[in-house]
C-alpha cells in the first residue's frame, strides 16, 4: 500500500462530551442527548468538513513581502520556491473530509434514547513525491532521476443510515449501540506505484508499474473488444439515479454494514469513566467495479530539456503512450474496502456542577499505521442555554493549535460550532493598510457545525424530583 491510505485524521475530539450537542453519539453511542426529542434541520442538523496540508502550514504559502509588509504567496516574484520545497518530506500527503447529515432526529422512552440518521461521508486523500513537486515547478534536471513512486490517491464518498440505541441501567451505567447500514457512491484506490523518470538532453526514460481499483455507482466506462479504455467514447453517468424513484439503485448496489459501541459508567459521585468502538464495518463494492494497471518502460528521445508544463512534446507523447498501454477491465469482480477503526477511552471529573474536566485517548487504526491522539478536555456550562467546550492534543508535533467548541439553546433551536485546530500563534500582516492575523503555523483546518430543534430539555429538574440526592453529573450524563 502507499501513502495516501494514512487517510485525514484527528477529527472530531472536542465534541466526546459535549452533551449539549445531539450529536455527540457520533462519538460514543451511549451519549444520550439531555433533551427528550430533537429533530435536525435537514442537510444542516451536522455538516463537518476538514483539511489537511502535510508538513506544509498556511505561513509556507502566504507570509510578509521582504520587501514590503504585505501578504504575498509563495508563487510571488519576490518569493524563493526552495524555501518551500526545503520543507517539504519525501512523501507528503495532503487530504480533506466533507460529512453531511441528511435527515437525524431522536427521541427518549424512560431510560432508553433513539436516534436515526442518514449521512453521507466523503473522504480524499493524496500522496504526493518531493521529486514530483521539483519537477513540475523547477523544471527537469540534465542526468537525473525523478521517483514517482508512492504517490497515490484514496476517495471514498458512501451513504450511511444508522439507528443509535443507548439505556440507562441504574444510576452508574449506559450502553450504546449504533448499527449502520452503509452504501458506497464512489471509491477509487492507488494499490501499487512504482515509477520513475530518467531525464537528460537526450532521451527521457519513464519506468512505471503502478495499479489502482475504482467503483462508482452509475459510471459505465467505455471499453474495446481487447477490454482497453475506448477514449473515443464519452463515459457514461446515469444521472436517474439522484431522481425521487431512482435511488434504489444506489440501496441495491455496493451495500455494506458497520457497527459502533459505546458505555460510561460511574464508579464513584462525579467520576465518569468511557469508552467507544467506531468504525467497525466494510462495504462490498459489486458495481462499475473496474482495475486499470500500468506497466512497462518507455522511451522518448529527441525531446528537450524542459518543463511538462511548457507544452512540449513529452506531454503528448506520455498521454498518447498511456493510452495505448492503460489496461482496464470492464469488471473486476467484487472487492471489499473497509473502515477505519476507532478506539476512544476518556474520563471526566466534575469539579463543581457546571465544570468538568477529562482526559480522552484516541486511537485510529489505518492501513498502513495506528494513529494516537491524547487530549485534555474541558466543559463548562455557565447557565443552560451555553456551553463552552475545549481540547489540546498532548502528542501534537506542533502543541500551536487547540479545539474550540461552543453550543447555544435559543428557544426551541439548538446551534452549535466546533473549531478543532485554533491555532495559537498568529503573525500580523497588512493589506491594504488593514492588518490581517496570519496563522503561521496552522496545517490542519476543522469546523463543524449544525442546527437542532429540541424539547424537553429539562433534565435537571426531572431528575431533582425523582432523586433524593442529585448529582449534576447524573444528568449530564
Amino acid at each position: 500500500m502507499f501513502a495516501a491510505n494514512t487517510i485525514v485524521k484527528g477529527q472530531g475530539n472536542t465534541v466526546y462530551y459535549m452533551g449539549t450537542l445531539p450529536q455527540s453519539y457520533f462519538m460514543n453511542p451511549a451519549t444520550q442527548p439531555q433533551c427528550d426529542v430533537y429533530i435536525g434541520l435537514p442537510v444542516a442538523s451536522q455538516i463537518n468538513a476538514r483539511v489537511t496540508t502535510g508538513s506544509l502550514s498556511a505561513g509556507d504559502f502566504f507570509f510578509k513581502d521582504p520587501l514590503s509588509d504585505s501578504v504575498i504567496t509563495w508563487t510571488h516574484p519576490n518569493a524563493d520556491p526552495n524555501d518551500l520545497l526545503a520543507k517539504l518530506n519525501k512523501v507528503e500527503t495532503w487530504g480533506g473530509t466533507i460529512d453531511f447529515s441528511l435527515v437525524s432526529f431522536g427521541f427518549r422512552v424512560k431510560d432508553m434514547y433513539f436516534s436515526f440518521d442518514a449521512a453521507v461521508r466523503n473522504s480524499i486523500t493524496t500522496s504526493l513525491s518531493k521529486d514530483y513537486v521539483e519537477f513540475a515547478w523547477l523544471g527537469n534536471e540534465n542526468d537525473r532521476t525523478y521517483d514517482f513512486s508512492d504517490m497515490g490517491v484514496e476517495v471514498m464518498e458512501y451513504m450511511e443510515f444508522g439507528v443509535n440505541i443507548s439505556r440507562h441501567f441504574g444510576d452508574q451505567l449506559q450502553i450504546g449501540i449504533r448499527p449502520k447500514m452503509l452504501f458506497g457512491l464512489a471509491t477509487i484506490s492507488t494499490l501499487s506505484n512504482s515509477t520513475t523518470l530518467y531525464t537528460s538532453t537526450e532521451e527521457w526514460v519513464l519506468n512505471s508499474n503502478a495499479e489502482a481499483r475504482f467503483a462508482a455507482t452509475g459510471v459505465t466506462i467505455p471499453v474495446d473488444e481487447e477490454g482497453n479504455i475506448d477514449w473515443d467514447q464519452d463515459f457514461e453517468f446515469d444521472s436517474t439515479i439522484f431522481s425521487p424513484t431512482g435511488y434504489q439503485k444506489i440501496l441495491s448496489k455496493n451495500r455494506g454494514w458497520g457497527i459502533d459501541i459505546g458505555a460510561h459508567y460511574k464508579p464513584i459521585d462525579n467520576l465518569q469513566v468511557s469508552l467507544s468502538v467506531l468504525d467497525l464495518g466494510y462495504i462490498k463494492w459489486r458495481e462499475s467495479t473496474h482495475v486499470a494497471e500500468v506497466n512497462g518502460t518507455y522511451v522518448y528521445d529527441g525531446l528537450e530539456a524542459d518543463s511538462v508544463f511548457d507544452g512540449g512534446d513529452f506531454g503528448q507523447a506520455l498521454l498518447d503512450t498511456l493510452k495505448e498501454n492503460l489496461n482496464v477491465t470492464q469488471s473486476a469482480g467484487t472487492f471489499t474496502t473497509t473502515l477505519n477503526p476507532k478506539l476512544f477511552v476518556g474520563a471526566r471529573y466534575f469539579l463543581t456542577p457546571g465544570f468538568d474536566i477529562g482526559i480522552l485517548s484516541r486511537t485510529e487504526f489505518l492501513p498502513s499505521y495506528i494513529n494516537q491522539d491524547l487530549l485534555l478536555l474541558a466543559n463548562w456550562h455557565p447557565i443552560p442555554m451555553i456551553s463552552i467546550s475545549g481540547s489540546y492534543n498532548l502528542l501534537s508535533k506542533t502543541h500551536s493549535t487547540f479545539g474550540l467548541g461552543l453550543g447555544l439553546k435559543l428557544g426551541p433551536f439548538n446551534v452549535y460550532t466546533v473549531l478543532e485546530d485554533v491555532p495559537f500563534k498568529y503573525d500580523i500582516v497588512r493589506e491594504g493598510g488593514a492588518p490581517i492575523p496570519l496563522p503561521v503555523e496552522q496545517n490542519n483546518y476543522n469546523v463543524r457545525f449544525g442546527v437542532n430543534l429540541v424539547f424537553g430539555c429539562n433534565q435537571k429538574k426531572k431528575q431533582k424530583n425523582n432523586k433524593p440526592l442529585f448529582n449534576s453529573s447524573d444528568w449530564i450524563l
